[in-house]
């Protein structure tokens, strides 16, 4: 094993540290760290996850690792960073997940300029067939980059639209990698209650009928991790979210879409905009809510997060309108995170009140910091 370039955490280090969900994946983001410190600090993640987090009968077990895109806008691939994570992707020498997913590119056009998306898929292929020229040894799933609130498929011409896209996406990139499972992350943004009784109905009978469509198309092997977006509620106009809304959305995709694996993808990060809902202790405090509920943690958003929400230590980034807590903002973490026994964990969210009011308008780009 070469050697490593820092100290590795003590076991007295790791039982005593920052309280950690029983199981969970990564996002990794590969156009946020290509360049600078972050470049530098991630085969360190990637070594602790290895070394500290593969024991699934013991908390803080990561399973997989899903890269967002693994091209930029360019469609150039991400190889310094592609290049430095593959000894611990699945078959290399320092393994460090169980499964990865592949997405191609960051999503440009809106959905309804359909030769544009056209012109995606095009160029989601020949990326997909770089990736794979390049590491032909990986053993991979798909992940589709392009995403969308949900609570958009009340329209049903949206729903239909998205239901295409990815059905030829997913037929061009298994000619290239077959026999996979495709991992997408929608989002959610709105409460359920929030909306009228019709458009629910109306909500529910094309989310049923958009995956139905997939199962039909692609003959299963589909899953989703749902974003939650609640370390940025007052961008998406509900200040009130919380764990139960989230909640109440896997509830309702479970009943109307039973043919899919449905987990929650918890936002780890802060932004500029709502810094105390992505501070670590309220992130997580949400993650222990979902277990005490029995809601799966899927690949959370994102590696960098996780770092300093799981380890308490700082995180260097040239985005401007991230938060990377733990800082001089939260300067007593360590302290507060020292939850040593089950029963120390934060009791699960309650149902916030309805807030008759609200509509569904507005609602903001996906892509988190």
């Amino acid at each position: 094993m070469p050697q490593l370039p820092y100290a590795p955490p003590t076991p007295e280090a790791v039982i005593t540290g920052p309280w950690q969900p029983r199981e969970m994946s990564l996002f990794l983001q590969p156009t946020s760290i290509a360049e600078g410190r972050l470049a530098q600090e991630l085969p360190r993640w990637l070594q602790e996850v290895r070394s500290w987090h593969r024991n699934p009968l013991r908390r803080g077990f990561v399973r997989d690792l899903v890269i967002q895109y693994v091209a930029d806008e360019s469609k150039h691939l991400c190889t310094d960073v592609l290049d430095s994570i593959m000894p611990y992707l699945p078959g290399g020498a320092e393994s460090a997940f169980s499964e990865v997913y592949a997405g191609t590119l960051p999503p440009g056009a809106d959905i309804m300029d359909e030769r544009a998306q056209q012109q995606y898929i095009i160029d989601s292929e020949q990326v997909a067939r770089k990736f794979s020229e390049r590491y032909p040894k990986l053993r991979f799933h798909w992940y589709i980059s392009v995403e969308e609130f949900l609570p958009k498929f009340s329209d049903v011409r949206i729903m239909k639209l998205h239901a295409d896209l990815q059905l030829r996406l997913i037929e061009r990139l298994k000619y290239i990698n077959n026999d996979t499972t495709t991992l997408w992350s929608p989002a959610t943004g709105v409460r359920l209650d929030h909306l009228a009784r019709g458009e629910q109905k109306e909500l529910e009978r094309n989310i049923s009928l958009f995956f139905a469509l997939i199962n039909d198309g692609i003959g299963g092997h589909y899953q989703v991790d749902l974003q939650d977006t609640l370390s940025r509620p007052c961008l998406t106009g509900s200040p009130d979210a919380g764990v139960a809304q989230e909640v109440d959305w896997v509830r309702m995709l479970q009943r109307v879409a039973p043919q899919v694996h449905i987990r929650v993808n918890a936002e780890l990060f802060a932004t500029a905009e709502c810094p105390n809902a992505g501070n670590p202790d309220t992130v997580l405090s949400r993650l222990a809510s979902y277990e005490r509920l029995g809601v799966a943690l899927g690949a959370c958003f994102e590696i960098r997060h996780w770092n300093a929400a799981i380890h308490s230590r700082p995180v260097h980034s040239t985005e401007s309108n991230e938060i990377n807590a733990p800082s001089n903002t939260y300067p007593s973490l360590t302290n507060i995170f020292k939850f040593e026994r089950l029963s120390a964990l934060p009791e699960a969210e309650s149902v916030s009140t309805i807030n008759p009011s609200y509509t569904v308008k507005g609602l903001p780009i996906i892509n988190g910091p």
